[in-house]
């Protein structure tokens, strides 16, 4: 197993639950119906179903580690392809880390890191929710993983 896949996999273990964020969209992709709270809840409901909490804003303040599952999604005329929108989407675990050389400096890192690029019409951007769908995926997928359910 690639070093870093396994060192980004070891940081799911234990996780419990993560507040959902999602960066600001270019105003083209909320006009064609792709709106922040839509991918939101979407985002929400499949953690949940996966057995992860979602945590209030006051709850992961107080959560050691203070874990953030993050949406980055950017989109933007394509200067090769009339019509055409270049995209990216990432989803992202930040997490409090301690710097292992001097373990009194505390930051925020990205732990794991799933991402997407590509092209499609302007009037395909809502369908970039199957996009984020399959990188949402691979993050259940890896905290499975290492969480697996209980048997009874």
């Amino acid at each position: 197993m690639d070093p870093n896949r396994e060192w980004s996999l070891i940081t799911l273990r234990g996780l419990k639950g993560v507040l959902v964020g999602i960066e600001d969209f270019p105003p083209h992709v909320e006009q064609l119906g792709l709106t922040r709270d839509q991918l939101k809840a979407q985002i929400e409901t499949k953690l949940r179903k996966a057995g992860l909490r979602i945590l209030t804003p006051q709850e992961h303040v107080e959560t050691p580690g203070h874990p953030l599952l993050f949406l980055i999604l950017n989109t933007g005329p394509s200067s090769n392809f009339p019509g055409a929108y270049g995209y990216s989407v990432t989803v992202e675990l930040s997490q409090g880390v301690i710097l292992m050389r001097d373990i009194a400096i505390k930051t925020v890192a990205t732990t794991w890191q799933a991402a997407s690029a590509g092209i499609a019409r302007r009037e395909s951007l809502p369908d970039l929710r199957k996009v984020v769908e399959a990188r949402l995926d691979e993050f259940i997928r890896d905290f499975l993983a290492m969480n697996p359910p209980a048997s009874n």
